[in-house]
């Protein structure tokens, strides 16, 4: 019995240590975790087991931390799909954002910076909030015009019309004409009497002069604006336009649709109706050509015309609109670009 209680009494003695120094392992660890959250490192360094590490920069990671301090320990570049973006004490970089299905990037991940997202065309998302998912755009309703379009961070803004009072418009508009009709009136009734008449036989004589018979040069010109027969005096007296001999056939007519750029933007669709082509043939490569407009009307005007195409067909049609500048210049650009060769040269 004595040799039973001697040896419980050296179990619990045993177990007595044990629990002791189990508690100063604790107390031990508690102490150096203390002493290491209580480490102050400066800027641009981390703790790392009782001693102040320089951080790695933008870019990579922490691979191997450093064994003294205020040393940089060994930084790695971060792999694909992910960054960090300043520097740091990280034991690896942080993986790239990945955009929702209802938005989509508006800049890529690198290595320094984490992918931006916003949402897709009409939806939206405010800023400044968690945009898990994005939000419809609103349309206006019946009475209400749209102030600011829907923008991927805001919403439509819409705004009720004001009631617009017809009856008073009309009523205004109706005041404005009498009061411009009888200040004509006023305006005309104090004319002295021989300017009025001086007005009436210079538009008279005007009259006269565009519908009766007219001569220029001793040649009659019936019924015609006295402005035509002078164009047509000042035509028979100008030198003629050279005529022009393709080099390489169908290839030097299609090349040359390049020169009639610098033809005036404002003579467009008269020089494509002279040539034959319609109002919808013009429209249709209006709308759906982005560039090279002319190059595309040339081309269907050529297609049309087949055999009979011809680049002194297009200098005519300059010539009929009074652009004998441009039509000289590309006469002169096509020779010297070796593409024609003057008619009996």
């Amino acid at each position: 019995m004595k040799r039973v209680s001697g040896q419980i009494v050296i179990l619990l003695w045993l177990i007595h240590l044990a629990a002791a120094r189990t508690l100063w392992e604790l107390e031990e660890n508690v102490r150096k975790n203390r002493t290491l959250r209580d480490i102050s490192c400066k800027a641009g360094t981390y703790p790392h087991e009782g001693i102040c590490c320089l951080k790695c920069p933008a870019g990579t990671y922490v691979k191997e931390h450093c064994t003294e301090t205020l040393k940089e320990g060994s930084c790695e570049a971060c792999d694909y799909d992910t960054y960090t973006e300043h520097e740091n004490g990280l034991s690896q970089c942080l993986s790239c954002t990945k955009c929702p299905p209802d938005q989509k990037p508006t800049k890529v991940c690198t290595r320094i910076s984490d992918t931006e997202c916003q949402c897709k065309e009409g939806s939206f998302c405010l800023p400044h909030h968690a945009c898990e998912v994005c939000k419809k755009c609103s349309k206006c309703k019946e009475g209400e015009f749209e102030k600011k379009q829907c923008t991927p961070s805001s919403n439509t803004i819409c705004e009720k019309r004001e009631a617009v009072n017809t009856t008073a418009i009309v009523v205004v508009v109706v005041i404005l004409l009498l009061f411009l009709l009888g200040g004509a009136i006023a305006f005309w009734k104090t004319l002295p009497h021989k300017l009025r008449d001086a007005l009436r036989r210079k538009n008279t004589h005007q009259r006269n002069l565009e519908t009766n018979v007219q001569v220029v040069e001793n040649r009659p010109v019936t019924k015609e604006p006295i402005h035509r027969a002078l164009k047509q005096l000042v035509t028979e007296h100008t030198p003629s336009i050279p005529r022009l001999i393709p080099l390489n056939g169908d290839e030097s007519l299609r090349k040359s649709f390049d020169l009639f750029e610098e033809v005036d933007v404002l003579f467009h669709k008269r020089f494509f109706r002279h040539l034959g082509l319609t109002d919808n043939d013009i429209r249709g490569v209006e709308n759906n050509c982005s560039d090279d407009k002319m190059y595309a009307l040339l081309r269907i005007w050529m297609e049309r015309e087949g055999m009979k195409a011809s680049i002194n067909n297009l200098i005519d049609a300059l010539l009929f609109l009074d652009q004998r500048f441009s039509a000289e210049n590309i006469i002169e650009k096509a020779v010297e670009s070796s593409l024609y060769k003057y008619e009996g040269a």
